[in-house]
Parts: structure tokens; C-alpha cells; sequence
């Protein structure tokens, strides 16, 4: 079963190799085994309603990535959730950084765009597996996930490959309407 989303507009912040080809390798074996979408490793920074043209945003972002180029994504935990986009997921620490980061990447959309930011708690994440399945199911997919890298143990946190963060290098500028085969990419940031 694949879900909509709906109409949208969304800012991903994309971890750095060799993290990220790691997190895809799993995402895929997971798609791969539950006939569930393939994605892009990512954390959701924001997303609200598509407008009908969107401007380039790299001019208004570049500036805020500037000043967080040493911005880390620190793994917590292996987080399984009810959500179709967060059934299983790799949940991040929500530093001081971070929180920075997205509030200062809000006001720069909201402000460029002139679309209201949903109100909604801000969990960062990045989702290993898409799917509307039951408790069960979940748990079984995430100590699976266990088995490929991501492990906890007696350090704070979590590790994917055997590293506790990352240091993300671009913010992609999505449009997630649809079916999430049918995303489309449209800018690409670096740090």
C-alpha cells in the first residue's frame, strides 16, 4: 500500500557520505522486503503547503547553511512510531543546534514563500521504512534494521555503521505530492 501525501512542500536535510549510502542500503533492504517505497535518507526540517510557483530558495537558505555548516545530526535511538512516515525510524537528538537551525530555516520559508508553517512538534528523525502495518510487523522490520549497522549499546545514543552523527552536507527542496515514487527534487543546497 503506498500513501498520499498530501500537497506539500518539504526541506530535507541530507546526511554525508558514507552515512547516507549506509541509511539507503537499509532503506532499501526494508522496501526491498516489505514491498514498501524507496526514498532518500533524510530529516524533514519543515514542510508546508506547495504554492503554485516555487521561487528558488537557495538564495534565502544559503546564508543560514553558511552559519550551521558544522551542524550535527546525533543518533538517539531506533524509534518504531503509528505513523505511515514514521513506522520505523533512526530518531536524532534534538540539540540546541538543531533547534536553532530549523527555527531560523522556518522563518526564511515562511517568509519567502508567504505560507503559513503548520504548528505541529518538531521530532527529528529519519524514516527507515514507510508503512501504514501493524505493532508487530514494526518491531519485527526494526530488529531486523539491527542486524545491518544500527546497534545501541553502552554509549549514549545510537550508531549506524559505527558512528554516533553526521554531519549533514545539502538541504533538498522537495515537492512530496502524491505517491512517494512521484516526489520530485527541486534544488539541491550545499553546506
Amino acid at each position: 500500500m503506498d500513501a498520499i501525501a498530501p500537497t506539500g512542500l518539504s526541506l530535507w536535510l541530507i546526511p554525508s557520505q558514507p552515512c547516507k549510502s549506509q541509511i539507503q542500503t537499509i532503506i532499501n533492504d526494508v522496501a526491498d522486503a516489505e514491498r514498501s517505497p524507496k526514498f532518500e535518507p533524510h530529516m524533514t526540517v519543515v514542510s508546508v503547503e506547495c504554492p503554485n510557483a516555487v521561487p528558488p530558495l537557495d538564495a534565502c537558505l544559503s546564508p543560514i547553511l553558511r552559519n550551521f555548516e558544522r551542524l550535527r545530526l546525533g543518533f538517539k535511538e531506533l524509534f518504531i512510531g503509528t505513523d505511515y512516515f514514521v513506522s520505523v525510524a533512526i530518531a536524532l537528538s534534538p540539540s540546541g543546534p538543531l533547534l536553532e537551525f530549523r527555527r531560523e530555516i522556518v522563518e526564511a520559508v515562511t517568509r519567502e514563500l508567504g505560507v503559513p508553517v503548520p504548528e505541529k512538534p518538531f521530532f527529528p528523525h529519519i524514516s527507515l521504512h514507510y508503512g501504514d502495518i501493524a505493532a508487530e510487523d514494526r518491531e519485527r522490520i526494526a530488529s531486523h534494521i539491527r542486524t545491518k549497522g544500527v546497534e545501541s549499546g553502552n554509549w549514549a545514543g545510537l550508531k549506524i555503521g559505527g558512528v554516533v552523527s553526521n554531519l549533514p552536507d545539502e538541504l533538498w527542496v522537495v515537492k512530496t505530492e502524491g505517491p512517494v515514487e512521484s516526489w520530485e527534487v527541486l534544488e539541491m543546497i550545499q553546506f
